[in-house]
């Protein structure tokens, strides 16, 4: 157990908003880390899990109790899948989905449609070019409405792999702590870096 000093991150909704962005783009740029470059994830995205240090400008993660390894497969499904999301490639998406786990063979078109449709959905910080304003954006509460139609219909798809669960989980609470922060954040422009030159087609 070691020390390590800061203050609570969701108290931040009282300073300036240049420490609110800062402190949502820290986390995000660490998501794109964790999944791409480390292949391990903190899938824990309760905000007693975080401090940010005041002195240095850092965010401080507590509890790694949750962690996950991501192997190449899904770790390549994810910046495929992001990438397509980009490029408007639905097909390309499909397949990147696919190679996640989300889809059996024997999976419906309108089923297959309306989850690819909801994973734009959660892309929408992504795809927004420059700053994405959180604080002004519902965007959970439609993410949480188009989730909760899809899983009551009847014959629903099957359940995503655990790895999907977990990591959209820790995507799902960074964008309610980055609502909560009323952040304001150019997604797009960091996950350039890992994006993929081309979709694999």
């Amino acid at each position: 157990m070691t020390y390590v000093s800061g203050v609570p991150i969701e108290s931040l909704i009282e300073h300036d908003q240049e420490t609110r962005d800062l402190v949502v783009t820290l986390l995000l740029e660490l998501l794109f880390k964790e999944i791409f470059d480390f292949k391990l994830v903190q899938t824990d995205p309760n905000f007693a899990n975080f401090l940010f240090d005041e002195q240095q400008r850092k965010v401080v993660l507590l509890d790694f109790g949750a962690t996950r390894n991501y192997d190449d497969r899904i770790s390549d499904g994810y910046r495929m899948a992001f990438t397509a999301m980009l490029e408007d490639d639905n097909q390309g998406l499909y397949k990147a989905l696919q190679q996640i786990g989300f889809f059996t063979n024997d999976i419906l078109p309108e089923q297959r449609d309306a989850v690819i449709n909801l994973v734009k959905l959660a892309g929408e910080p992504l795809k927004h070019q420059g700053i994405y304003d959180f604080g002004t954006s519902n965007l959970a509460q439609r993410i949480s409405e188009a989730g909760t139609v899809l899983s009551m219909e009847q014959d629903y798809w099957h359940t995503p792999p655990a790895d999907a669960l977990f990591l959209h989980r820790k995507i799902g609470g960074l964008y309610l702590l980055a609502a909560r922060l009323k952040a304001k954040v150019d997604v797009n422009r960091l996950f350039v870096p890992f994006r993929l030159m081309e979709v694999q087609k």
